[in-house]
């Protein structure tokens, strides 16, 4: 599962509460690759696809982004920090990989801005790992 896929797969069902083009006039601004480290890496995005679907990625600092949903069960795909300050998700299918800039509008929360002006979340930003 990749950021290109959240936009493709989940916001269509979601019916675009999650994801929406970027507007100018934007507060939040967009974290270093510091800022990634500490405050994205050892830590787990999560959202609601529909009434029935969870679902969670936890960034590990082993480089792998483990994620979870009821419609797509367990998925790994690797994390890198490409372009400057992008976090990406890297999968052995070309389709199902991208390149976002975070932004951390509020504390509790995670936006990833496509290079192609979509915006998708804001979404949950846990602590730690999920189950542990």
């Amino acid at each position: 599962m990749t950021f290109k896929n959240l936009f493709v797969i989940f916001c269509p069902v979601a019916v675009m509460t999650f994801c929406t083009p970027v507007h100018s006039g934007e507060v939040a601004q967009q974290i270093s690759v510091q800022e990634i480290l500490a405050k994205v890496v050892g830590n787990t995005i999560e959202f609601q696809n529909d009434a029935k679907d969870r679902v969670r990625f936890y960034f590990d600092r082993d480089g792998n982004a483990y994620g979870s949903s009821r419609a797509n069960g367990k998925f790994v795909d690797a994390w890198q920090i490409r372009f400057g300050n992008n976090l990406c998700l890297v999968s052995d299918d070309p389709q199902k990989s991208g390149c976002v800039t975070v932004f951390l509008p509020k504390k509790g929360l995670i936006e990833f801005h496509r290079r192609d002006g979509i915006l998708e979340g804001p979404f949950k930003l846990l602590l730690g790992k999920p189950g542990s």
